[in-house]
This record gives structure tokens, C-alpha cells and sequence, in this order.
């Protein structure tokens, strides 16, 4: 008997009586079928609460690092292709790194659990930024992060890029008034736009997004060279601000010592 859900046979049932001949009769049947559809319709709902878990499961990792938006595009690919459909691949993208002054100084003056706390906050509100503008953030690195734009997002890398930057500024300084344990949190941005190579790496329970390429050290040396609490942008950026009508309102504030 197969184990046949109207989709697909899903497996067969076989029953045998090696010791006497013909004693299954047509209500035999009946019941066999009975069980075998039975059997059928609890392994399809068995696969659906799989898929879900699984869902769940990659849903909650990449909300770590991803916008909504570009979270609900990774799943609908993988949903039509049963597997990570973003492979790893060349394209131009804008990567931001933001990193801290002088933090290890400040971290030698706390106790290990508020130093925790107040990166953990810090990173919030960063993150909540990085997310409005369509970005991904691709890892943090002690203090620092590394965000990417425009690599799996719809709109302008650069100029997604450029706005979060300058609205990381301004949320650290609200986060300054509302907290004077931030008070000597000092920021340094560098944004540069490029040809890097990106996607996913992983299994689907711990997917994690790659960029690499010159691009991207690029911009952790311009964040190097910055002052303190602005960004520096690189030259491909600025010339990508151009071209956006918004471009004067981004550029209000930048210092564009990079092009």
C-alpha cells in the first residue's frame, strides 16, 4: 500500500502472512488504505512543522545582522530553491566601519559586565540605523562594526550607506543626553563604495554574510584616518552621492577628505 498524500508517494506499507494463504479479504484493504493515508498526511504535517522550525531557526540568525527587508528576500529564496540561494559573487556595494576611540582605555577603567552592558546598548541603536537604511551588518569586531550596503538591498549603496553613517552620529549624541555613561563614546565612520565579492557562507542554522575585497579595507583605513564623531567617505562614494537628489543634504556635515 503506498503512502500517497495526493502529491507524491511518500513511502509503501507491504503486510504479509507467511503462514497461512489468503486471509486478507477487501475490509483488510480498506483499513490498510486507511492507515496509509493516515500515515501519509502525518509525514507531510510532519515536514511542515520541519520547514517552520527551520525557518524560525534562520529567521532569528539573520535578524541579528539584516534589515527586515532583506531578511523576508533571503527566505523567499530559499524557499524557491530549498537551499542559501545568495552565492557568493562580485558585485558593487558600499561597506561602512564605524569603530570606537579609545575604547580600551574606557574599558580599563569598568568592570568587565558594564563594559558587556554598554557595548550591548551602544550596538542597538547603531544597529537600528544600519537596519532603516537597508544595511547589513556584516560582523562586529570588539568595539567596531562592519556594515555593507547595496549588495542585497534595494536603493543606492552609497547613499543608503552615507545616511546611516551620519545618522549613527546623531544617535550617539541623543544616547550622549540621555546617558552620561556614553558620554566619552567618540566614533570614527568610514565609507567607501566598490567592486567586493559578497553572500553567504555556512549552514542554514548559522548563516553568515561575507564581504571581502579592497572596498572594504578601503574604508577601515578611512575610518582610521577620521576625526572623531565625523565620517569620512571615500572617492567612488562621493561621486555616487552625486548623481541622488538628496546628495547636497547627505553631504551636509560629511568631511569628504577621503575623495
Amino acid at each position: 500500500m503506498p503512502l500517497w498524500d495526493e502529491q507524491k508517494v511518500r513511502g509503501i506499507i507491504y503486510v504479509d502472512n507467511t503462514h497461512e494463504p489468503n486471509v486478507f479479504n477487501e475490509s483488510d484493504l480498506d483499513l490498510l488504505t486507511a492507515v496509509a493515508n493516515q500515515i501519509a498526511i502525518a509525514l507531510v504535517k510532519e515536514e511542515l512543522n520541519e520547514q517552520v522550525r527551520k525557518e524560525a531557526v534562520i529567521r532569528s540568525n539573520l535578524e541579528k545582522y539584516n534589515s527586515k527587508e532583506v531578511v523576508n528576500q533571503i527566505i523567499k529564496q530559499i524557499e524557491a530553491g530549498g537551499h542559501v540561494a545568495i552565492e557568493m559573487k562580485e558585485t558593487t556595494a558600499t561597506a561602512l566601519f564605524a569603530d570606537l576611540k579609545d575604547f580600551t582605555p574606557l574599558c580599563e577603567r569598568l568592570r568587565p559586565q558594564e563594559v558587556a552592558e554598554l557595548l550591548s546598548t551602544y550596538f542597538d541603536h547603531m544597529a537600528q540605523v544600519i537596519f532603516a537604511h537597508k544595511g547589513m551588518i556584516n560582523k562586529y569586531v570588539g568595539d567596531a562594526i562592519l556594515a555593507v550596503f547595496g549588495a542585497f538591498s534595494s536603493g543606492t549603496g552609497a547613499e543608503n550607506a552615507t545616511r546611516a553613517a551620519v545618522g549613527m552620529l546623531k544617535a550617539l549624541d541623543r544616547l550622549k543626553e540621555q546617558d552620561p555613561r556614553f558620554r566619552d563614546f567618540n566614533v570614527r565612520i568610514g565609507v567607501n563604495t566598490g567592486v567586493m565579492v559578497c553572500g553567504n557562507i555556512g549552514p542554514l542554522e548559522r548563516i553568515e554574510y561575507t564581504v571581502l575585497g579592497d572596498p572594504v579595507n578601503v574604508a577601515s583605513r578611512l575610518q582610521a584616518l577620521a576625526d572623531p564623531n565625523t565620517v569620512l567617505i571615500g572617492e567612488d562614494t562621493f561621486n555616487c552621492l552625486l548623481y541622488t537628489s538628496d546628495a547636497a543634504d547627505e553631504l551636509d556635515g560629511v568631511d569628504l577628505g577621503g575623495r
